[in-house]
């Protein structure tokens, strides 16, 4: 890998914050999950969309 490493880049489960699954991760425990409301493509909470937007900021 070149380049910079963003420190969010530095924890692996930031990307299951980011990018919900239907279901519970084995491998991040306590990692949301998405609902079938927003898999379907309905608004998602406010909230997880700004900790995103952070998260790569």
């Amino acid at each position: 890998m070149t380049g910079p490493i963003l420190p969010i880049e530095a924890v692996h489960d930031f990307i299951q914050w980011c990018f919900p699954l239907r279901e519970a991760s084995r491998a991040v425990p306590g990692a949301p999950v998405i609902g079938a409301d927003a898999a379907a493509g309905h608004p998602v909470d406010r909230d997880s969309v700004a900790f995103c937007k952070r998260a790569v900021a």
